[in-house]
């Protein structure tokens, strides 16, 4: 429900819990929003409450490579860089909290695969 206090996991990689997190999304995972056609190639989502910044992860998928290339982003939003603007592309993006000197990160979103 919206408003209300989530508290989603964290990778192990990272060996910290996120103890809360509050969002107008669900699990305070950021929401991809659709990318309209004829739109400039910019992948929004709806802000996390307590979120300082972001990270999203992009694919190539018409290169059928499996890595994805990591981005820090301050607002909510990201546009995609002339060097990663294939035909095809798979996006991710997590919040990420700064809190007594650790850092917090969510769950990742749900991917969204588009077109340019």
């Amino acid at each position: 429900m919206r408003g209300e206090i989530y508290y989603p996991g964290v990778t192990e990689e990272h060996g910290v819990e996120l103890t809360r997190l509050s969002s107008d999304t669900v699990d305070g995972i950021p929401g991809l929003l659709r990318i309209q056609a004829g739109e400039a190639p910019v992948v929004r989502w709806r802000e996390v409450f307590g979120a300082v910044s972001y990270e999203v992860q992009v694919v190539d998928l018409a290169s059928g490579s499996a890595s994805a290339a990591t981005f820090a982003v301050a607002e909510n939003h990201w546009e995609i860089p002339e060097a990663l603007r294939a035909p095809a592309l798979r996006v991710w993006v997590r919040a990420i909290r700064d809190e007594a000197g650790a850092q917090y990160l969510s769950r990742w979103s749900n991917q969204l695969d588009f077109t340019i």
